[in-house]
C-alpha cells in the first residue's frame, strides 16, 4: 500500500439531515473528559444494557449510582455531503430509560434502555419516500460513560383534548440493495445483479396486516450501458405489469458517460401478503460488455395496520398533522411507544386502552417516527468495542499556533506518520497536527467510518478561525480496495 495525498471536495446530497444539529463548532468535545466505552448496534431501535453485561465487559465492578451513567452519539445516518445542510457538530447526549428498582442504585437485575437511529434513513420528499443507506459501515456506534451523567427518559402524561388526526396505520418499508460491483472502479456508486446473459430477476417481500383497498409504492433503480442503442425494462408486481422504462444509449468515447440511470416508481393494489417484484430487461438481450445493465435497488413503501404481536418495530407517518392519535392493535401484550424522530430528544409516550387496541397521542406529529416494543428481554443488546481514550479535536483546531501541516492517518500507519511529522517539525520548523482516522470518526461521525467526517474535520479549521491556510494542508491516507483483506484503512 502506498500512502497518497487526497483532496476532498463536497458533493451534493438532497436528503435531509438529522433533526438535532448545530451550525457552529463546539468549543470542546464530549469525549474530552471522563471515562468512555464504545458500543455498537447492528440495527435501528431500542436497545437494552443490563448490570450483568456491564460487569462482564468490566465497565463496572460493583453496583454504582444510577445517576452516573451517560451516553452520547448521533446514530448511523450518513453525513450530508452538501455543506449547506446541517449536521451535528459534536456528539449529542442519548437519553436513557433507567430501570433500577427505584433505589437509585444500578445493581444485579437492573438495566437501562436507549434508542439509536440505524444506517438506513427513509426521507419523505413531498411526493414519495426515498432512502439513503450508509454504505460506509455495518454498525451504529455510541459511547457509554460511568462518570459523565446524561439525560433520563420518563413517561410523559397523556395530552388532553381531541386529536385532529386518528390512524391505525403507519409507513413501513422493505428494500433490496446489494453492493457487489463498482462499474468504473471509482466513486461511491455500487450495483447488484447484472443483466447480461440473465435478463430477469425476482425479489420477494412479505407484507404486514393490510385491508382491502390498500396499495403500495415500489421503486426500482437500474443502470444500463448500451453503446448506440437503448436499454428497455419491464416491471411486474405479482405477475402484473406495472410499467416500463427505457434508458438511453451511451457513446464509446472514453470521456463520455459510462452508463445511464433511471428510477421507476409505481403504485399498485395489495391483494396478498406475499409480494414479488420482477424486473425484466427486454432489450437488448446480449451479454456483451457494451450491452449490459445493473440493478441498484428495489424499495417498497406501504401502510399496514399497526399491530403489536410481541416483536419490536418502527414506523413513520407522512400523513400525520397536528394533534394525532395512533391506535395499535394488540393481543393483551403490554408494550411501550417512543417517539424517536429526533434521537437526542426521544419521548416516552403514555399508552391508554381502547376497544381491542391501545392508543397514544402526540401534540406535534408531523413526520414523526415511533418505536414500539414490549418486554425488555426481547430487545437486542449492544456489542462491546472497548474503552476510548479522551480526545478533543474541537479544541485542537481552535488552538494556537495554527498548524502548517495536518496529517491524517490510519492507526496502522501512525508510526510512519509520526516520523514524517517529526521530520517536518525539525527540518522545516512546521507546526504539525497528527490525527488518526479513528479519532476523527469518533468525534465527527459518531464512530462510523464516514469519509465526509474527514472533510468536515478539515473544514473545522476554517470554521475555527480565518488564519488557517489551505496550502498548508496534507492528508495522508493508505488507499485499499473495498473488498480487500485485511479491511479497508479508509472508506
Amino acid at each position: 500500500m502506498i500512502p497518497k495525498e487526497l483532496k476532498l471536495y463536497p458533493s451534493p446530497q438532497a436528503l435531509s439531515s438529522p433533526a438535532s444539529v448545530q451550525q457552529t463548532l463546539s468549543n470542546s468535545s464530549a469525549l474530552s473528559q471522563g471515562s468512555w466505552f464504545k458500543v455498537g448496534m447492528l440495527a435501528e431501535g431500542v436497545h437494552r444494557l443490563d448490570y450483568e453485561q456491564l460487569i462482564q465487559w468490566q465497565v463496572i465492578s460493583s453496583p454504582i449510582a444510577s445517576s452516573q451513567f451517560g451516553m452520547i452519539g448521533n446514530g448511523g445516518y450518513r453525513l450530508p455531503e452538501d455543506l449547506n445542510q446541517g449536521r451535528p457538530m459534536d456528539l449529542n447526549p442519548i437519553p436513557l430509560f433507567m430501570v433500577d428498582g427505584g433505589d437509585a442504585q444500578f445493581g444485579p437485575g437492573d438495566y437501562f434502555l436507549f434508542y439509536t437511529h440505524g444506517l438506513l434513513n427513509w426521507v419523505w420528499n413531498g411526493q414519495e419516500y426515498v432512502h439513503d443507506n450508509n454504505m460506509y459501515s455495518d454498525t451504529v456506534y455510541a459511547f457509554l460513560s460511568t462518570n459523565q451523567p446524561g439525560p433520563r427518559l420518563s413517561v410523559q402524561a397523556m395530552p388532553s383534548g381531541s386529536p385532529s388526526y386518528v390512524s391505525n396505520k403507519g409507513d413501513f418499508f422493505h428494500y433490496f440493495e446489494e453492493e457487489k460491483q463498482n462499474l468504473i472502479k471509482s466513486g461511491r456508486k455500487w450495483f447488484g445483479d447484472v443483466f447480461s446473459f440473465t435478463n430477469s430477476y425476482s425479489y420477494p417481500f412479505t407484507l404486514g396486516s393490510w385491508d382491502a383497498g390498500d396499495s403500495l409504492v415500489f421503486r426500482v433503480a437500474t443502470a444500463a450501458r448500451c453503446v448506440s442503442c437503448s436499454s428497455n425494462f419491464s416491471f411486474f408486481a405479482n405477475g402484473t405489469l406495472a410499467g416500463s422504462a427505457s434508458l438511453g444509449q451511451v457513446s464509446n468515447n472514453y470521456a463520455g458517460n459510462y452508463m445511464t440511470e433511471n428510477t421507476f416508481s409505481a403504485k399498485v393494489p395489495i391483494n396478498t401478503s406475499n409480494l414479488t417484484i420482477q424486473v425484466n430487461r427486454t432489450e437488448p438481450l446480449s451479454g456483451s460488455e457494451d450491452q449490459r445493465a445493473w440493478l441498484d435497488f428495489v424499495t417498497v413503501h406501504y401502510r399496514p395496520n399497526l399491530q403489536f404481536t410481541g416483536q419490536p418495530f418502527v414506523f413513520q407517518d407522512y400523513l400525520a398533522q397536528g394533534f394525532a392519535e395512533y391506535r395499535i392493535a394488540n393481543s393483551n401484550l403490554p408494550f411501550q411507544v417512543w417517539k424517536v424522530d429526533d434521537m437526542a430528544n426521544v419521548q416516552v409516550l403514555a399508552t391508554a386502552p381502547g376497544t381491542s387496541f391501545n392508543y397514544v397521542r402526540i401534540p406535534n406529529s408531523e413526520l414523526g417516527k415511533y418505536a414500539v416494543f414490549g418486554a425488555a428481554s426481547t430487545l437486542p443488546s449492544p456489542v462491546f468495542f472497548g474503552s476510548v481514550p479522551n480526545q478533543d479535536l474541537h479544541a485542537l483546531v481552535a488552538s494556537e499556533p495554527v498548524p502548517d501541516l495536518v496529517i491524517v492517518t490510519h492507526p496502522s500507519l501512525k508510526k510512519a506518520a509520526e516520523e514524517l511529522a517529526e521530520m517536518r517539525q525539525i527540518q522545516d520548523g512546521m507546526t504539525v497536527h497528527l490525527l488518526t482516522t479513528t479519532q476523527i470518526f469518533n468525534e465527527f461521525s459518531s464512530g462510523v467510518q464516514d469519509i465526509t467526517a474527514l472533510r468536515d474535520f478539515v473544514r473545522s479549521y476554517f470554521q475555527a478561525g480565518p488564519t488557517f491556510r489551505s496550502s498548508g494542508l496534507s492528508l495522508l491516507f493508505p488507499m485499499t480496495a473495498r473488498a480487500s483483506s485485511p479491511p479497508t484503512c479508509c472508506p
